[in-house]
This record gives structure tokens, sequence and C-alpha cells, in this order.
């Protein structure tokens, strides 16, 4: 469900109707009036009533359905046992196309097992699913037509741990879907930092995308510190903040 708003003045913002509040953002809208550029903002929020911000999935889907709309095409470059697969499918819907992507053949299988379990049959068709390293999969989408590219790096749970994503071709896989995402897509990864490398393979994430030309993407991350060692949340997203110092938002809930 979604609700819009208009900021019409940049002091003046009014979001008290909106309630269980997920998550909003500004999209700058420039218009042409009376021979002079006048800036508006739209405002796009989605809510749900039992969101908890302590949970990674609830905040992470809050992000995806404000931006995934049926029809999307989308990228789940690390699989594994399928359930963000399923989460992508639902909000894409049978008109969407989703690449699922998983280097071991065992989180292929599970995937598939469980969308084929858990979606319409006509929808199926609409899922490839393959079979290799997240940093091999530019040639399955053109460019500038992918809403969502979602990572879940470290190991496939209760698999082998040795095989585990790497910082090296996390970031190529990066340099090589970004171009594919189109305008106001997003790429959405989950950085796993308590296992050995992890938090090597997030702080080399980190440094690539802080590189990114501020003329074209956004970089937001969100890090839980109550527990630090366990996840945290970084977001990607093709639509410039024309603004020198982005604003900082802590957001503390009681559980």
């Amino acid at each position: 469900m979604y609700a819009h708003g208009w900021l019409k003045e940049s002091n003046s913002l009014r979001l008290g109707w909106l309630p269980y509040l997920d998550c909003f953002r500004l999209c700058q809208v420039n218009k042409w009036k009376r021979g002079m550029n006048q800036r508006s903002y739209t405002c796009c929020a989605s809510y749900h009533p039992k969101l908890r911000l302590s949970q990674q999935k609830d905040f992470q889907s809050a992000i995806w359905s404000s931006y995934v709309q049926p029809g999307d095409t989308c990228i789940d470059a690390t699989c594994g046992k399928g359930r963000d697969s399923l989460r992508i499918a639902k909000l894409i819907g049978p008109q969407g196309f989703l690449l699922a992507c998983d280097i071991q053949s065992s989180a292929i299988d599970q995937t598939e097992a469980l969308l084929q379990s858990a979606i319409d049959p006509s929808q199926y068709p609409r899922i490839k699913f393959v079979c290799k390293s997240h940093e091999l999969l530019s040639e399955y989408v053109a460019d500038n037509s992918v809403r969502l590219i979602s990572y879940n790096l470290g190991y496939l749970p209760s698999g082998d741990r040795q095989i585990r994503t790497a910082a090296k071709t996390t970031i190529n896989s990066l340099e090589s879907l970004l171009p594919k995402l189109c305008p106001s897509g997003i790429v959405s990864l989950v950085c796993y930092i308590g296992h050995s490398g992890g938090l090597e393979e997030r702080n080399q994430v980190l440094s690539y995308v802080t590189k990114l030309s501020k003329k074209t993407w956004s970089v937001t991350y969100h890090q839980w510190c109550v527990v630090p060692l366990i996840k945290s949340l970084l977001f990607i997203d093709r639509c410039r903040i024309n603004r020198s110092l982005a604003p900082s938002i802590v957001i503390v809930e009681k559980k």
C-alpha cells in the first residue's frame, strides 16, 4: 500500500497522517514557472502495521516494496535457499522477470523447489535460474532494465562455510551489473561480518561504493549498533541526491 504527499517548501514536510511508516524517500522534481527553475518534492512511502526495525527482513522488505512494482525485472544474485527470490517474485507478479543466481547447484535446487510450491504456475516461466558466479550475470539482462539487484553475502545457511562470497567477485559483480539498473533502480546488499572474511568483504565493498559518482548514485548504509557483528544493510540507489552533504538518520527501537 502506498501513500503520496507533496513537499512544497523545504521546511514544510507533512507526514503526520502516515501511520506505521516503514520508509520514505523524497524525489526532486524541477519545474519551470515564470521563467524560474523551481523545485518541488514528491514523497513516496510504504507502511506496514507490524514493522520491526530489529528485524533485518522487515527493514529490507520495506525498502524493496517502495521501489519494486508489478512487471519489474529483478535479480537475486545470491539466491541461497530462495527466500529472497520468493519475496521478489511476489512483488513483481506474473508480468515481471526474475533472474535467480547462485554458484551452488544445491542452492538453485532449493530455490526452484520453494518457488514451484509457493507461486502461481503461470509465473514460473518468467523466472530464470542460473548456476554460476554472480560476476557473470550481465549477459542475461539489458542495460537500464533492472529495478532491484539483491545480494545476501556470506555462505549458504547449513551449507559448506568454505564456499562463500568474496570481496573481489562481489565488486566485479557490482561493476558489471550497476549499468543494468534502470533510473531509480536499487542494489540491496546484506553484509554478514561474523564469519571469516566477512568483515574484509564488507569493508572493501563499502570502499568501492563510496567512490561511485554522486551525480548518478545515492548510497546508504544501515548497521545494527547494539549487535554490530551480526549483519548490515547497504543500498545503492540510481538517483542523485542534489546536495553536497547528505543527512544522517538515527532510529532507536525498543524491542
